[in-house]
This record gives C-alpha cells, sequence and structure tokens, in this order.
C-alpha cells in the first residue's frame, strides 16, 4: 500500500470529535493564559503599591522602567499564546487523527461487513489508538467463521 503524501492526507475524518478536541485545547491555553495575564497585573500592581510606600517620583526613571518589564512581559505571554496554540492546534488534529481514524475505519469494515457478509481482517496503522480493538474483532470474526464452518460440516 502506497503511502500518501502529507499534504494530500485528510486529517479530519470525524469533525464533531475532533473539532470538540480542539476546541477544548484552544480553550486551555486561553485560561492559562488570561490566568498569567491577571497573575502579571497583580504582581505588578502589588510591586508598585510598595514602590510608592518608599517615596519613588510616579514619573521618574523606575517607574517607566517597570511600565516597560510589564508591557514586555504582555507581550511575550501573549506571543506565546499564538505559538502555543498553534502547537496544540497541529498537535490536536494529528492525535485526535490517531484517534478518530481507527473508529472511523472500524465502522466502515462492519457497514462492508453487513452488505457483503465477508470478512476482511481488519487493520489500523502501526501508530493509531485502540489497535486492541482490531485484533479482538478479527479474533471475533475468525471465531464466528470457524463455528459457521463446523456447522456447514455437521
Amino acid at each position: 500500500m502506497f503511502k500518501k503524501s502529507f499534504f494530500r492526507r485528510k486529517y479530519i475524518v470525524n469533525p464533531q470529535l475532533q473539532f470538540m478536541l480542539l476546541t477544548y485545547m484552544f480553550f486551555f491555553a486561553v485560561s492559562i493564559t488570561v490566568i498569567m495575564l491577571v497573575a502579571h497585573f497583580l504582581s505588578y500592581e502589588t510591586t508598585i503599591a510598595e514602590i510608592r510606600e518608599f517615596g519613588f517620583d510616579e514619573n521618574g526613571v523606575f517607574f517607566n522602567f517597570l511600565d516597560g518589564q510589564y508591557d514586555r512581559l504582555r507581550n511575550i505571554t501573549l506571543v506565546a499564546l499564538f505559538i502555543s496554540s498553534a502547537v496544540l492546534y497541529t498537535g490536536g488534529i494529528v492525535l485526535s487523527h490517531r484517534i478518530a481514524g481507527p473508529m472511523v475505519r472500524f465502522k466502515s469494515e462492519l457497514n462492508k461487513l453487513g452488505e457483503t457478509g465477508e470478512f476482511r481482517e481488519l487493520k489500523f496503522r502501526e501508530k493509531d489508538y485502540f489497535s486492541e480493538v482490531a485484533v479482538a474483532f478479527n479474533d471475533a470474526m475468525k471465531k464466528m467463521q470457524e463455528r459457521n464452518d463446523e456447522k456447514k460440516r455437521d
């Protein structure tokens, strides 16, 4: 069997499952980013309040430095959100494909079995999840065939 090129593969085989997983991943990435931004903001505000107590000039160099640091940290956090979202989205598609693909294949084989009555051995790709389902299905079908063959002989 020849292997399709990376760009010709169909990665979304079960949109309902895969997009739900991707939505959860994106939600987690955004949640973590919001938590980090709030933590940065609270830390910044606490630091500014403590420095005011020491009597530093609010228009001075030190406050300007802290404002710049806070802006840089916020920007870095937002860039990290976009990068991590891209990584999570890509990884999520591949991971969900390894989960959904075998189930789509299994359903297809069951439909063919129902239509034709002919058993074809079910095979999943090497890195797919649920390989034990294919093994159990193949074992069950072989046992059923053996029983049917015995009944025909009797």
